[in-house]
């Protein structure tokens, strides 16, 4: 039986931190420093024992901020080192691990062109996409032809927060991980669904984190409001055609394994466009079991739900992986047998 599949995990790449150090950002301990945060340096391996400890079959590898530390010239060759990196980790491990690949955002033609390599040349699951890039999210024009590539390949998108631009006028003390991810994810769904992209584009997967953020919650408020007090630019929305746009989108659990949350989501979709996910590094490893424990003894969920979770949702979105999985198990029952 697989195990399971956590599409949620960030590497901080060592091509990343050449880039960071080139743009002559500062350490901090020795350590690349963001948005008040010291990064960690892990090595695949060190994502192999968690595995092992956890009963996860593989982790699927991101890196939210993308080539954000490089423009132009400098981002492109970041995006495509990066991209290289992942597919070597993935070649090492094809069963144990996956990797959505990162696009250089500053340069919509060549995030474009890096879609096509990362995705045919380097075989990698799909791409990861901030919740904004400096501040313009997704109903921005200027995200048109990446999205029409995006839907053209029905490519799977995750799409992680990452901090708004208004965060240093809140002057609130604590991580914007508590709670302004979880709004700029229903920014980013939002934007896809009022601007009418998603609707224009309905063939791309999108997986959200963190269970959509405050999107559940809020999902009653955001599709009556579009009929009434509009969706922008002096038009409204039927509410129906809200939900379906919100009902197309996936979502993984990353800190929202409770009933409270759990509880919303399920009103949304189906657990077949639920999946697990752990946000290893930045969240530590204690935090797996307690997640698993609370999916195992939730009363909303019955075992055939858990599946769906655990490892059926992620499998159906990422072939190349279940295909890896799948050769893996059927090499260790033939060396068994001889």
């Amino acid at each position: 039986m697989t195990g399971i599949i956590d599409v949620h995990t960030h590497l901080m790449l060592k091509s990343w931190e050449r880039a960071y150090d080139r743009a002559g950002l500062p350490r901090v301990e020795g350590r690349p420093f963001q948005h008040e945060q010291r990064l960690a340096s892990w090595e695949p391996t060190q994502f192999l024992e968690i595995m092992d400890r956890n009963d996860i079959q593989a982790m699927v590898m991101s890196w939210p901020p993308g080539c954000d530390v490089a423009r132009e010239t400098a981002a492109r060759e970041t995006a495509r080192a990066m991209n290289e990196e992942y597919a070597a980790i993935v070649r090492s491990h094809p069963d144990r691990f996956g990797a959505f690949a990162v696009l250089p955002l500053d340069d919509i033609d060549a995030a474009v062109a890096e879609v096509g390599y990362a995705l045919d040349h380097l075989q990698l699951d799909g791409v990861c996409l901030p919740t904004n890039w400096e501040g313009q999210y997704f109903n921005n024009e200027r995200f048109v032809p990446l999205f029409a590539e995006l839907d053209r390949r029905r490519a799977l998108i995750f799409v992680h927060p990452v901090h708004p631009v208004y965060m240093q006028q809140l002057g609130l003390p604590y991580n914007a991980a508590v709670m302004e991810f979880m709004f700029d994810s229903t920014r980013m769904l939002i934007s896809l669904i009022y601007s009418g992209l998603r609707k224009q584009f309905p063939n791309f997967e999108l997986i959200s984190t963190h269970a959509g953020g405050a999107t559940p919650y809020l999902t009653w408020r955001l599709a009556a409001v579009a009929g009434v007090l509009g969706v922008g630019n002096g038009r409204t929305m039927p509410p129906a055609d809200v939900l379906e746009g919100l009902k197309s989108f996936h979502f993984d659990l990353s800190a929202a394994t409770a009933d409270t949350t759990l509880g919303s989501l399920l009103n949304l979709v189906p657990s077949t466009r639920l999946m697990f996910g752990s946000d290893t590094p930045i969240a530590p490893e204690r935090i797996i079991p307690v997640a698993k424990a609370e999916l195992n003894s939730s009363s909303l969920l019955d075992d055939n739900q858990r599946g769906d979770i655990f490892n059926r949702t992620a499998l159906r979105l990422l072939p190349r992986l279940s295909r890896a999985i799948t050769g893996a198990a059927g090499n260790a029952l033939a060396e068994k047998r001889q």
